[in-house]
């Protein structure tokens, strides 16, 4: 485990601290875990492009002609769309 000094401003601890104990956890483990959550992003953004950039436009084409043509099965249908107000 390492030591680190952070520095922020007055108000985004007083959030920050806050926002901990909601959670009942400490600001140092709040801290842990939006740093976790960023790597995790930041490492599955670039695994994602990775692998778009060994992907074929072709290939994925061949794989779709496979699918028989056919009219859904019940359930297959997707959902009508909604707004975005949500209504």
């Amino acid at each position: 485990m390492s030591v680190i000094t952070l520095r922020l401003p007055a108000d985004v601890k007083r959030r920050l601290q806050a926002l901990a104990s909601s959670r009942g956890e400490s600001l140092n483990h709040l801290l842990e875990s939006i740093a976790v959550q960023a790597l995790v992003a930041e490492e599955t953004t670039r695994r994602v492009w990775i692998r778009r950039s060994r992907g074929s436009v072709p290939r994925a084409m061949a794989v779709l002609d496979r699918v028989p043509a056919r009219k859904p099965l019940p359930g297959d249908r997707m959902p009508k769309k909604r707004s975005r107000s949500g209504r």
